[in-house]
């Protein structure tokens, strides 16, 4: 008897620890992700998504996609870059030690993914100087 205790005890506490493990990204990550942007020369204007800003600065973008990044600043090409989405670790384990409503959570929000790069630096090329 007291060892089939044991045995529902030991399963309860293993549903518990495995429940409180699952939706680890959601916690860690959260939905939003902090990008921050350069430039050389600074002052250039940055345009993502909507959002914009002056290098140096920093902007808080939604971990679920993928964003096309400018930089413009009179006398300078437009510069540009991409951010991409990739797995994020904390999802990835999560996933390995239980699959549960959180992850599916996770995936909804953008918490399962994490942006990269998370800096962006780029030198702005002088409008009409020879590359030569």
């Amino acid at each position: 008897m007291i060892k089939e205790w044991r045995r529902v005890l030991i399963g309860a506490l293993a549903l518990v620890l495995a429940g409180l493990l699952s939706g680890c990204a959601m916690m860690v990550n959260g939905s939003m992700q902090r990008v921050s942007f350069e430039s050389n020369p600074a002052g250039a204007k940055v345009v993502v998504d909507g959002q914009t800003g002056i290098t140096p600065t920093t902007l808080y973008l939604s971990r679920n996609r993928t964003y096309s990044v400018s930089m413009e600043l009179e006398g300078y090409k437009t510069g540009v870059a991409h951010i991409e989405r990739g797995w994020s670790p904390w999802f990835c384990g999560s996933c390995l030690l239980l699959w549960g409503p959180f992850e599916l959570l996770s995936l909804l929000n953008g918490s399962a993914y994490v942006l990269g790069p998370a800096n962006i630096f780029l030198t702005l090329e002088r409008a009409g100087a020879s590359p030569y």
